[in-house]
């Protein structure tokens, strides 16, 4: 619900020092100090009759939520990026992986063999030929590698959704 508080009323619920959120003229103000210039100017905005909707400041667990959510999709794209393999670069998007892993299963149920080497195309949809089975299997190790090291982006991704979530304060969770 908007209102029209007028100076004074702003300066009673936000003392010096505090810190608010706002939308002011339909722009999200947050991390405003009561005291600042920016708190000032907005002083004087509302005094000439620009509108202020106040917003209380999100909890420690809703600013977790967004950056969980944010280093999930910082994530989701750095896997997409893709994986090398004798200097190719591989795709890592779900229609990749779900090759990746076909090609697994077929090498598991002897599907694929040294007869019937299997095909795979780079980044820039260039044919990769694998030259045998155990070029197969080192490419399915590096497939395997970069989903599960520790420094893959899906290990670092892990590591900082840990951190995230044990985050106690603000600061811990902003230096994440």
């Amino acid at each position: 619900m908007e209102t029209r508080p007028t100076a004074t009323e702003i300066k009673v619920e936000n003392e010096a020092g505090t810190q608010y959120s706002a939308v002011i003229l339909g722009k999200r103000w947050s991390g405003i100090t009561a005291g600042s210039r920016l708190f000032a100017s907005i002083e004087k905005a509302i005094a000439d009759g620009a509108s202020i909707t106040p917003y209380p400041t999100p909890t420690l667990d809703e600013l977790k939520d967004k950056a969980i959510q944010e280093r999930d999709a910082k994530t989701r794209k750095e896997i997409a990026q893709g994986f090398t393999y004798r200097g190719s670069m591989f795709s890592m998007s779900d229609a990749a992986q779900r090759n990746w892993i076909a090609m697994g299963v077929g090498v598991a149920l002897g599907l694929i063999n040294a007869d019937n080497l299997p095909k795979a195309s780079t980044i820039e949809e260039v044919p990769f030929v694998f030259i045998d089975m155990a070029d197969v299997g080192g490419f399915l190790g590096a497939y395997a590698q970069y989903l599960t090291s520790p420094l893959s982006p899906l290990g670092v991704g892990r590591e900082a959704k840990a951190l995230i979530k044990a985050a106690t304060t603000e600061e811990e969770l902003s230096a994440i």
